[in-house]
């Protein structure tokens, strides 16, 4: 009994503790939840490898396709894109880019751009927009830069802003001032922009140097976009295919340089257009100079000879304040058969410096194929180089090459370069290598480069290498080979390295293989030098002939501390089948050096004697240097001979520079002479190139003089280049004088090719003059053969206010069945002025396709000038290539540009190039671009680009290339913006291809910047053959304050206000616009309401442009028109209409129309539309419609237009239909918006870029202004402070309260900013709030981003909210995610609908699919799963959540897992918490895995932490609502049992008492009654204890036995 009672105790005890342990569990679990989460420690190192940027608080990020963030003083590494920058730091987005916080050591893999705190860092490619004020520097390859920096990139900024695109981008230092390059950046009225093909960036205090096709600025600003970009300082005067504000006095050229403040450069040759009152000299290759400085640029090409296909493109660059720099190409080819590449590239010098190079190449004899290069780099303050190259190459069948280096010093250095090449006969395997190397500062390096390249079978190897100097130094390297023959595979590579900060190098890079089999392979790396320095590299490959592997390797670094050192390597090779290799090196000095490269190279013919040399010195400050070059190559039996002279000096100076190359075939007797001088103010120079080319028994006798003089001066400018066949006699004279204001200058260009036995003459005349001239220039020259068909050809440029010069050119080379081209050049400046250019330039031979070069240029308020270039190039097997360069200039200008290739021979590879640029307030430039290539398996390439850029302009740009021939694969690129206020740029692009299994190509790009413009862009594109593939590719930006753009396909909008709509890819920038995209459109102005239809730009504020053409109009206020319509007819054809239009002006509507047809049978013609819309208030309408017609084709569709303007509200639309039996087309469409207040709705993609702007886009959109409010549909990015963009697919939104919504990818970056993306959104800065859809990330402090994708939210206080993926990363932000979200920010409270991830200190975010925090004390709300990886962070996930954060409070429908210290989350499902002090709130089940956790449970659960044994976390609070319930409630059948256990034991212990206490009376009576009546004795005593022993002994062992069966 004793037994079953002590059992039956211990059950009872038993049962009490349960009961109590398991409420107690219950209890303590009920605490905060944690979701399925990693527990991540505070002060971590990540590498992100997706596409998230961070930045720290109060910091304006950037975001890009994949980016990588870190915390501060982290050490990350960025594999793919994204950039973020530190606190208080202007972010650069790029394509690539990488995130650094301060003092964080990040490195990014593919291209990235990291800022330091403070710093204005530099986005790359697409397009990077700041707010108000700001400097951004965009480039195609991002740069980073250190504090205090100022990025450049093709970038929009705000009012009063000064942004730099570049294509390829560099890092600089702190302080430093990097340039961008990239096609076209727009900026904000009263902002100097400068765009650059290659991108260089500089150290602190450094001067960059950007380049490429255009650059738009607003009303009142003075920008100087080139073919190369040059940037310069305010109250500068540009020249360039730029376009300038109202009252500007830009000077434009076929290259294009930017000057310093003041400046008044006089470029000569294609066609310059200046302002009213202003007095531009512009020379075929256009110099820039600084303030004061006047130089003097000219370039002449002719070609001529039975199936000769000479090309001839220019290059200059700008020079410093005070320069006067020269530029001077001639490059003639005459003989049957030949097909000389003449290339021509310039620098500019330093403050006060006076650059002359010249170059002049002539090849002759039958079959030959002369390449000439020449690249000339000015550099240091003050410095004079002067760079001169002359090659010619003249036998049968020969292919000479000619490369020359210059280098540059730093100010007063004295650098000589020279160069000498030698082209041997057939089977030879010449091989030049060329060695610089750099000194210390004050030293005098020498450069020497030789590069022989043989003939058929040849294998020669060019390799170039650069060093750059130290701080300080401004190396420009550059770089060109071309190969040629048959079955050539030439490949170029350049690489250049930057050194210390301060420097700003700029590096360019181009490669063109042509010829049948050819695979060219160029590869170009730019590197930034040291502070202060001002390197500018550049490389140009270009192989031609079939199966030849030319191989070209190029390398240039920069050292020491304003030094300035320039690199260049070109390297040709011409042969059938051969591999050619060339290498050169080249050392640039440090500061005060001075470096004297030389280079020799020279190419004969069997029995020739050719005598070249060539010297180039480059000086300091006030010096005089003397730059000679000869070479000269002749057929067997010649004697030529070649020397050339120039000296250029500082201000004041009178240099003078003479050239003369001759190339002859045997027995010809030629005598070409060039002289140039170029002085500073009041000074007098004078610029003579001549170059003649002739067959065999020729006798021509070419002769050119140029004179560019300051204010009061007396210039006369004469340029003639003559080639002639064999037996011929021509006799061509050009003369060219451009006076300032009140003057009336004479030019005259002559240029005369005949055939064999011909006397062909052609002299033309054009003056332009000043305010209320009026002056005719007439020119007709005709070159006659049996049987052939003359062309005429014209150049007239026309400047001053009110003038309308008309002047007219015929030029006609013929030869027996000829097809001869023509080719027009007209420059208009002045205000109201009208001139009319038309120019026609034919090179023939018998089937031969000759190849014309078209540069015009409007520059004036009210001019409308209207050049035309049709160049043909025809020969058997002949590979012509075209370039055509057209800028308008001036305010109420109308300038208009149409250049036309045709390259026609079987197996021909021509390649076309049409830049086109309208700069001027209301100006109306139109340029019109036209290739077409037909041959059997031909395979031609059209690339055009148009600028427009001035207040109230109307620019209109018309590219058309058609490729004709059974299996060809023609490639078409055009590329317009227009930028100014109220302008109506209407720019439109063709291309048709034509032939069986054809594959043409086409790709148009539209840029519109300006307050207020309307302008309407449309692409037609049309291929037409049997099985073609043609494949167009459309991009357009539109950036201005109020525009209104609508374009159709692609269409960005950016301004404040504004509120574009992006269909396919449209960008928004512009404070209050309002545009709205179909396809791809950019609206960047301030209440802008842009409307595309197919891809339009509208710059300008309250225009309405519609353009179904392409049509680009500057000026404010505009209503331009522009109607095109070609018609193609076949049997069962299907024509196309191609429409571009950029529209630039503020009130401005233009409305231009566009049609093109091209038919075949059963063809399946495509279509590409590119339109960019900038101007505040405009409204531009774009319509872009694409078919393709051929049988079995497979055409591809794609359009991109930005709408960049303040308040604009673009609306794209693009339509691409594909017609023709099996056809498979493909669209695609990307839009950027930026502008200050702008309300950009995309499509496609859409980015806008200004304060207060509101874009919203449908694929891409990116916002970036302070208070927008973008809404990208695909891809947005909003970058200002207080914007609110939604972007739809993706959009990134950077500004201080901004409030994107993006329905893909938004990223927003700029405090208090609100972006909401619908894809893939970033929200990032302060107090933002965006709304991704897709993917979203807001980096900012407080910022509210939302994105329905992905989206990031980074910034302090932030609320992002995101459907997809949402990260945020910023203390305090409120990130809010639909499907996956990320928030990093302290105090963050994202919401996620997929998946999010909050990190971020106090961060809230509420993800709806799985969500993540990183962040302390962040609050997420996720639907699915939702991981928390922040300290004190607080989420509520509906399905699956991970707590992986300190603190936090997670709240999840499903399962939650919290890896974070002190996390409180509340799941809804069921959730396993893994950090330490959490709180988990489930619903489902949970599982604690922290320190200190706390769960608390209403009724059973399981614990991995205290109950299961297994307590892996200390301080563990969680409070489970679901399926962990550990809630403090019993289950029924445990109360019963409880109960019956109790009921049992209470009964037992009752019986047990009763039967005790009755046996215990029992035996007490039993013993009473033997006491009592027994006798007492001792004996009697023995039973005593016996009785109670037993008496006590029995219960217990009867309890113990009642235990026991109990």
């Amino acid at each position: 009994m004793q037994r079953r009672s002590s059992l039956w105790c211990w059950l009872l005890l038993q049962i009490l503790l349960l009961g109590s342990g398991y409420a107690h569990i219950s209890s303590t679990t009920t605490s905060n939840p944690s979701s399925e989460t990693k527990s991540i420690a505070t002060d971590y190192e990540t590498t992100p490898t997706t596409t998230i940027s961070s930045t720290a608080s109060g910091s304006m990020p950037t975001l890009t396709t994949k980016a990588s963030s870190i915390a501060s003083d982290s050490k990350p590494t960025l594999t793919t894109t994204a950039s973020s920058t530190a606190s208080g730091s202007m972010s650069t987005p790029t394509t690539p880019a990488s995130s650094t916080a301060s003092g964080s050591t990040p490195t990014t893999t593919t291209t990235a751009s990291s800022t330091a705190s403070g710093s204005t860092p530099t986005p790359t490619t697409p397009a990077s927009s700041t707010a108000s004020g700001s400097t951004p520097t965009p480039t195609t390859t991002a740069s980073s830069k250190a504090s205090r920096s100022v990025p450049t990139t093709v970038s929009s900024t705000g009012s009063g802003s000064t942004p730099t695109p570049t294509t390829t981008a560099s890092s600089t230092a702190s302080g430093s001032t990097p340039t961008l390059t990239t096609t076209p950046s727009s900026t904000a009225s009263g902002s100097t922009p400068t765009p650059t093909t290659p991108a260089s960036s500089t150290a602190s205090g450094s001067s960059p140097t950007p380049t490429t096709p255009v650059s738009s600025t607003a009303s009142g600003s003075t920008p100087t976009p080139t073919t190369t970009a040059s940037s310069k300082a305010s109250g500068s005067v540009p020249t360039t295919v730029s376009s300038t504000g109202s009252g500007s006095t830009p000077t434009l050229t076929t290259t294009v340089s930017s000057t310093v403040s003041d400046s008044t450069p006089t470029p000569t040759t294609t066609a310059s257009s200046t302002a009213s009152g202003s007095a531009p000299t512009p020379t075929t290759t256009a110099s820039s100079t600084a303030s004061g400085s006047t130089p003097t640029l000219t370039t002449t090409a002719s070609s001529s000879g039975s199936g000769s296909t000479p090309t001839l493109p220019t290059t200059e660059s700008s020079t410093a304040s005070g320069s006067t720099p020269t530029r001077t190409t001639t490059t003639s080819s005459t003989a049957s058969r030949s097909t000389p590449t003449p290339t021509t590239t310039a620098s500019s010098t330093a403050s006060g410096s006076t650059p002359t190079p010249t170059t002049t190449v002539s090849s002759t004899g039958s079959g030959s194929t002369p390449t000439l290069t020449t690249t000339a780099s000015r550099s240091g303050s003050g410095s004079t180089p002067t760079l001169t190259t002359t090659e010619s190459s003249t036998a049968s069948g020969s292919s000479p090459t000619l490369t020359t280096t210059a280098s540059s010093s730093a100010s007063g250095s004295m650098p000589t370069p020279t160069t000498t090449a030698s082209s041997t006969a057939s089977g030879s395997s010449p091989t030049l290598t060329t060695t610089a190397s750099s000194s210390a500062s004050g030293s005098m390096p020498t450069l020497t480069t030789t590069a022989s390249s043989s003939a058929s079978g040849s294998s020669p190897t060019l390799t170039t290498t650069a060093s750059s100097s130290a701080s300080g130094s401004m190396p420009t390297p550059t770089t060109t080979v071309s190969s040629t023959g048959s079955g050539s595979t030439p490949t170029l590579t350049t690489t250049e390295s930057s050194t210390a900060s301060g420097s700003t190098p700029t590096w360019t890079t181009t490669t063109s293989s042509t010829a049948s089999r050819s695979t060219p392979t160029p590869t170009t790396t730019a590197s930034s030098t040291a502070s202060g320095s001002t390197p500018t590299p550049t490389t140009t490959v270009s192989s031609t002939g079939s199966g030849s592997t030319p191989t070209l390797t190029t390398t240039a670094s920069r050292s020491g501390s304003g030094s300035t050192p320039t690199l260049t390597t070109t390297e040709s090779s011409t042969a059938s089948g051969s591999i050619p290799t060339l290498t050169t090196a080249a050392s640039s000095t440090a500061s005060g050096s001075t470096p004297t490269p030389t280079t020799t190279a020279s190419s004969t013919a069997s029995g020739s004697m050719p005598t070249p040399t060539t010297t180039a010195s480059s000086t300091g400050s006030g010096s005089t240097p003397t730059l000679t070059t000869t070479a000269s190559s002749s057929g067997s039996g010649s004697t030529p001979t070649l020397t050339t002279t120039e000296s250029s000096t500082a201000s004041g100076s009178i240099p003078t520079l003479t050239s003369a190359a001759s190339s002859s075939a045997s027995g010809s007797m030629p005598t070409p002479t060039t002289t140039v001088s170029s002085t500073g103010s009041g000074s007098t120079p004078t610029l003579t190139t001549t170059a003649s080319s002739s067959a065999s028994g020729s006798m021509p006798t070419p002769t050119t003089t140029a004179s560019s003089t300051a204010s009061g001066s007396s210039p006369t400018l004469t340029t003639t280049a003559s080639s002639s066949a064999s037996g011929s006699a021509p006799n061509p004279t050009t003369t060219v004088s451009s006076t300032g204001s009140g003057s009336t200058p004479t030019l005259t260009t002559t240029a005369s090719s005949s055939g064999s036995g011909s006397t062909p003459t052609l002299p033309t005349t054009e003056s332009s003059t000043a305010s209320g001239s009026t002056p005719t220039r007439t020119t007709t020259t005709s070159s006659t053969a049996s049987r052939s068909t003359p062309t005429p050809t014209t150049t007239a440029s026309s400047t001053a206010s009110g003038s309308t010069p008309t002047p007219t050119t015929t030029v006609s080379s013929t030869a027996s069945g000829s097809t001869p081209t023509l080719t027009t050049t007209a420059s208009r400046s002045g205000s109201g002025s009208t001139p009319t250019l038309t120019t026609t330039e034919s090179s023939t031979a018998s089937g031969s396709t000759p190849t014309p070069t078209t540069t015009a240029s409007s520059t004036a308020s009210g001019s409308a000038p209207n050049p035309t270039t049709t160049v043909s190039s025809t020969a058997s097997g002949s590979t012509p290539t075209l370039p055509t360069t057209a800028s308008s200039s001036g305010s109420g200008s109308t300038p208009t540009l149409t250049t036309t290739e045709s390259s026609t021979a079987s197996g021909s590879s021509p390649t076309l190039t049409t830049t086109a640029s309208s700069s001027a307030s209301g100006s109306m430039p139109t340029p019109t671009t036209t290739a077409s290539s037909t041959a059997s398996g031909s395979s031609p390439t059209l690339t055009t680009t148009a600028s427009s850029s001035a207040s109230g302009s109307m620019p209109t740009l018309t590219t058309t290339a058609s490729s004709s021939a059974s299996g060809s694969s023609p490639t078409l690129t055009t590329t317009a913006s227009s930028s100014a206020s109220g302008s109506m740029p209407t720019p439109t692009t063709t291309v048709s291809s034509t032939g069986s299994g054809s594959t043409p190509t086409l790709t148009t790009t539209e840029s519109s910047t300006a307050s207020g413009s309307t302008p309407t862009w449309t692409t037609t594109t049309s291929s037409t053959a049997s099985r073609s593939t043609p494949t167009p590719t459309t991009t357009a930006s539109s950036t201005a304050s109020g525009s209104t753009p609508t374009p159709t396909t692609t269409v960005s909008s950016t301004g404040s206000g504004s509120t574009p709509t992006l269909t396919t890819t449209a960008s928004r920038r512009g404070s209050g616009s309002t545009p709205t995209l179909t396809t791809t459109e950019s609206s960047t102005g301030s209440g802008s309401t842009p409307t595309l239809t197919t891809t339009a730009s509208s710059s300008g504020s309250g225009s309405t442009p519609t353009l179904p053409t392409t049509e680009s109009s500057t000026a404010s206020g505009s209503t331009p028109t522009r109607t095109t319509t070609t018609s193609s007819t076949a049997s069962r054809s299907t024509p196309t209409p191609t429409t571009t239009a950029s529209s630039t002006a503020s009130g401005s509507t233009p409305t231009p129309t566009t049609t093109v047809s091209s038919t075949a049978s059963g063809s399946t013609p495509t279509l590409t539309t590119t339109a960019s819309r900038s101007g505040s208030g405009s409204t531009p309408i774009l319509t872009t419609t694409e078919s393709s017609t051929a049988s079995g084709s497979t055409p591809t569709l794609t359009t991109a237009a930005s709408s960049s303007a303040s308040g604009s509200t673009p609306t794209p639309t693009t339509t691409v239909s594909s017609t023709g039996s099996g056809s498979t087309p493909t669209l695609t469409t990307t839009a950027s918006s930026s502008g200050s207040g702008s309300t950009p709705t995309l499509t496609t993609t859409e980015s806008s870029t200004a304060s207060g702007s509101t874009p919203t886009q449908t694929t891409t959109t990116s916002s970036t202004a302070s208070r927008s409010t973008p809404t990208p549909t695909t891809t947005a990015s909003s970058t200002a402070s207080g914007s609110i963009p939604t972007p739809t697919t993706t959009a990134s939104s950077i500004a201080s309260g901004t409030t994107p919504t993006l329905t893909t990818t938004e990223s927003s970056t700029a405090s208090g900013s609100s972006p909401t993306p619908t894809t893939a959104s970033s929200s990032s800065a302060s107090d933002s709030k965006p709304t991704s859809t897709t993917t979203a990330s807001s980096t900012v402090s407080d910022s509210t981003p939302t994105p329905t994708t992905n989206a990031s939210s980074s910034a302090s206080g932030s609320t992002p909210t995101q459907t997809t993926t949402a990260s945020r990363s910023a203390s305090g932000s409120v990130p809010t995610l639909t499907t996956i979200a990320f928030s990093t920010a302290s105090g963050s409270t994202p919401t996620l609908t997929t998946t999010a991830s909050n990190s971020a200190s106090s961060s809230s975010p509420t993800p709806t699919t799985t969500g993540l925090s990183k962040t302390s004390a962040s609050s997420l709300s996720l639907t699915s799963t939702m991981t928390s990886i922040t300290s004190a962070s607080t989420f509520t996930p509906a399905s699956i959540r991970t707590s992986k954060a300190s603190a936090s409070t997670s709240t999840s429908a499903s399962i939650r897992t919290s890896i974070a210290f002190a996390s409180t989350s509340t799941p809804t499902t069921s959730g396993p918490s893994t950090a330490s002090v959490s709180t988990l709130n489930s619903t489902s089940i949970r599982t604690s895995t922290g320190s200190s956790s706390s769960l608390s449970a209403t009724h059973t659960s399981s614990s991995l932490t205290v109950s299961t044994g297994t307590h892996t976390t200390s301080n563990h609070t969680g409070t489970p609502v679901m399926e962990v319930k550990p809630s403090g409630s019993l289950k029924p059948w445990e109360i019963f049992l409880i109960t019956l256990a109790s009921v049992i034991v209470v009964m037992g212990l009752s019986a047990g008492l009763f039967i005790y206490v009755r046996r215990y009376l029992s035996l007490r009576n039993a013993a009473d009654g033997i006491f009592y009546n027994s006798h007492p004795d001792p004996g009697g005593s023995a039973m005593t204890p016996g009785s109670p022993t037993c008496s006590w002994r029995r219960p217990r062992t009867f309890n113990v036995v009642e235990m026991t069966r109990i």
